[in-house]
């Protein structure tokens, strides 16, 4: 009996530190939240969120591709009209998440500093890989020419077996679209299949790992 509320009372510890430091987060990012957002259980953690946004400021980044929109899309854009300059380009594959998306947008006045690009996903082409991705035709004439110092991976959702490979090909956009310097921030990498998306995105660009949050879902990636 002693052990057993020895248990209770650690997993009620961790979740007491878990939401303290969502609550600090959130207190810290307070100047970039958006006017109004319909937060839940798919949106980014504001832990994960503080440490994107503190990277991105400090390393000036300012040309940044994510696959899923949602919370960071918003923050991010926030902060670019703080300084004046800097662009979030977002693939989202949900047309009604696509439409409220836009009018948070509109609302928060971020229409210089966010685009969000309906892109429906297609049955990947990889083999031995199950999920749907981006369709390349609608994305790569969304930003053709453009190249980007920070990618954010969270999307598209791959959180079923019949989806769990969806994100794996997402080491196309940083082969096709990165500067020379540039981060990578994914989230839910811990997850089966993201497991090996992470995997493979270090092996295959030499990247190191800046930053995990070990209360969240989040990792930072840099050469």
């Amino acid at each position: 009996m002693k052990n057993y509320f020895k248990g209770i009372g650690n997993l009620f510890g961790k979740d007491i530190v878990f939401f303290l430091k969502e609550q600090k987060s959130r207190s810290e990012l307070n100047n970039f939240l958006p006017t109004y957002f319909p937060y839940s259980t798919f949106s980014i953690l504001y832990s994960d969120l503080e440490m994107l946004l503190n990277h991105t400021i400090f390393n000036g980044s300012t040309t940044i591709l994510e696959t899923g929109s949602g919370l960071s899309t918003l923050v991010l854009g926030k902060y670019f009209k703080f300084i004046g300059h800097g662009k979030v380009i977002s693939l989202e594959n949900d047309k009604k998440w696509y439409d409220l998306m836009t009018n948070l947008i509109t609302a928060d006045e971020l229409s210089d500093f966010v685009k969000i690009v309906y892109c429906p996903t297609i049955d990947i082409k990889h083999s031995n890989k199950k999920g749907k991705w981006y369709d390349e035709a609608v994305y790569q004439e969304e930003i053709a020419g453009v190249k980007f110092d920070g990618f954010i991976l969270d999307g598209p959702r791959a959180n079923s077996p019949a989806l769990i490979d969806s994100r794996y090909p997402s080491y196309t956009l940083i082969e096709g679209y990165a500067k020379s310097n540039y981060f990578v921030f994914m989230d839910d990498y811990k997850r089966t299949g993201d497991k090996e998306n992470f995997a493979n995105i270090i092996a295959k660009f030499h990247l190191s790992i800046v930053k995990q949050n070990r209360h969240g879902k989040g990792v930072l990636l840099t050469k």
